[in-house]
């Protein structure tokens, strides 16, 4: 009976480890709502601090990647189908596939969470973000690269965490957006950084990081 509550309590966890992945797709165009990545982050954060063995917390981030892809990467089914003349059902095959393989980067960054947990929430809330961004950057070049949906890109315009990009890039946005989401575990910590980050980031908008060449040649 307990092995059969802790399946099923088990089974639950990934159920709202993939919803949450889906939800995160909610953040990127053309839905654009960049306000909701921290709070995607959060869930997964929360649910791999409270797994009880790295397996568990591979598991769950492979759930969570499940539905992150699956939701945000269903155009690879379409491309197949519909422009690559594939059978529906070997297309869906394969686009499952592809989504599998992707969802193994969360996967990895849970197992390695739980592997390593430091013992502070804060120090947690670090390495976890450290993860996230590192699972992310090595998504975008190994097997020649797939960097489509990351963390970062659900901060473009009009988010005013996009001034932040000519300064950390794509992947230093990812490690502020999962930062965010994991301190808000201590919510007045959380809104906080959020608050000063938003700041801060209006303020870089308000820079001109670039000129163009032609107003460049004028001025000399």
């Amino acid at each position: 009976m307990l092995k059969r509550l802790l399946s099923r309590h088990q089974a639950a966890r990934f159920v709202v480890a993939s919803l949450i992945g889906a939800c995160g797709v909610l953040c990127f165009a053309p839905f654009g709502l960049f306000w909701l990545a921290p709070l995607v982050w959060l869930g997964l954060f929360a649910l791999l601090r409270e797994a009880g063995s790295p397996r568990q917390a591979a598991l769950t981030g492979l759930a969570f990647g499940l539905g992150f892809f699956l939701c945000g990467v269903s155009w690879v089914y379409v491309s197949l189908s519909v422009f690559g003349g594939m059978p529906w059902w070997l297309a869906g095959i394969a686009a499952f596939l592809f989504c599998a393989v992707m969802a193994l980067f969360p996967m990895l960054a849970g197992g390695l969470f739980k592997r390593w947990q430091p013992a502070a929430w804060w120090q947690q809330a670090l390495f976890f973000a450290a993860l996230i961004a590192a699972a992310d950057w090595l998504r975008s070049w190994i097997f020649t690269g797939f960097p489509w949906l990351a963390v970062g890109y659900s901060q473009a315009p009009p988010s005013p965490l996009a001034g932040f990009a000519p300064l950390l890039g794509v992947h230093g946005l990812s490690l502020l957006v999962a930062l965010a989401g994991a301190l808000l575990l201590r919510w007045r910590v959380g809104l906080a950084f959020v608050a000063a980050s938003t700041a801060i980031g209006y303020g870089l908008l308000q820079v001109a990081w670039t000129s163009p060449v032609g107003a460049r040649s004028a001025s000399r």
